[in-house]
């Protein structure tokens, strides 16, 4: 409900202003987002979100965030069974590594 409200009010504001604004915004978190997959931070939800901020006014970017979707949705799909094999890995680690302390401490 309060996202509507906003999303009503940001359309009353006049195209050119808009989409200036989209823009900046846009832009900015999808250069941070670039700059951060050298440095350390989060870098690919900053592109995604830049992305997303974009597509409410281009369709480039729409067209771009619609293939990161299926992109990361194919990922996912390929990482589940993968997933449970490295809990299981962490899950039998943490216990050799209690195990190794309680032997070499007592």
């Amino acid at each position: 409900m309060k996202y509507e409200r906003i999303r009503d009010n940001w359309r009353k504001f006049p195209h050119p202003i808009r989409w200036l604004v989209t823009a900046i915004l846009g832009i900015s978190l999808l250069s941070l987002g670039i700059v951060f997959l050298v440095l350390p931070g989060p870098g690919i939800p900053l592109i995604i979100a830049g992305l997303a901020i974009l597509a409410t006014e281009f369709t480039w970017a729409e067209i771009l965030l619609n293939k990161s979707k299926l992109h990361l949705n194919t990922v996912v799909e390929k990482a589940k069974p993968k997933i449970k094999i490295l809990v299981a890995l962490a899950i039998v680690l943490a216990l050799s590594a209690t195990t190794t302390f309680y032997l070499i401490k007592y």
